[in-house]
């Protein structure tokens, strides 16, 4: 689901059309034609062992020290960092599944995500993330990746069984959604009214300040 993500955003170069245009004329339509061109390989190449890699991304997952997550993403051109920059924030949405063991979780990542695998990554990959994002409601569209993010943290067993319902478009799997996309919902509305409070007392500690010299 990582590459579909980020395989479904590999055009979003063209939001930048003016500023690609400024530097080269031609370049968007250049970029088009390789993109193509990208897509047309993955189903006439076998293996990708051999190829030359044209991007790679690193995720600095979060720690006591840095409590922010960073996305290290490099690549030779434009849609491709786009592509890449994608596939970091789609591990990092993922990494809530992962075991809490390291060496169990570096395992697992192993055998998930290898250069071998990319081919078939890329051919179903936007399909099955297709299918999912088709899932959300036209209105809480907005809201896709927190529900991914929701599922993704589910035991295996559970994902494996909810995703099966999702993909299959059944009543089931509807209600699951619908689940996932309220439950996302409550926690903002929660994280709103505790913000709220937390600027309400802060506004309070000010004003008894300002009273004291007075009294």
């Amino acid at each position: 689901m990582g590459q579909g993500a980020a395989k479904k955003c590999n055009h979003m170069f063209h939001m930048a059309d003016d500023e690609l245009t400024n530097l080269d004329p031609k370049l968007p339509n250049k970029y088009s034609k390789m993109m193509s061109a990208a897509d047309y390989m993955y189903y006439v190449m076998p293996k990708m062992e051999e190829g030359v890699s044209g991007g790679v991304v690193r995720v600095e997952f979060p720690t006591a020290q840095n409590p922010k997550a960073v996305i290290h993403a490099q690549a030779m051109v434009f849609p491709v960092l786009i592509h890449e920059i994608v596939k970091g924030v789609m591990e990092l949405l993922s990494a809530h599944g992962l075991p809490k063991d390291k060496k169990l979780a570096d395992y697992v990542i192993n055998k998930a995500d290898f250069l071998a695998a990319e081919p078939w990554d890329m051919r179903m990959g936007p399909a099955v993330w297709g299918k999912f994002t088709n899932a959300i409601p036209a209105d809480d569209f907005n809201l896709k990746h927190h529900a991914y993010s929701q599922l993704a943290a589910l035991p295996a067993n559970e994902f494996n069984n909810q995703m099966k319902e999702i993909m299959a478009g059944t009543k089931k799997g509807t209600k699951i959604i619908e689940d996932i996309i309220h439950g996302v919902k409550r926690d903002f509305q929660e994280e709103e009214f505790n913000q709220a409070m937390n600027e309400l007392d802060m506004g309070r500690d000010e004003s008894d300040d300002d009273i004291e010299p007075f009294l």
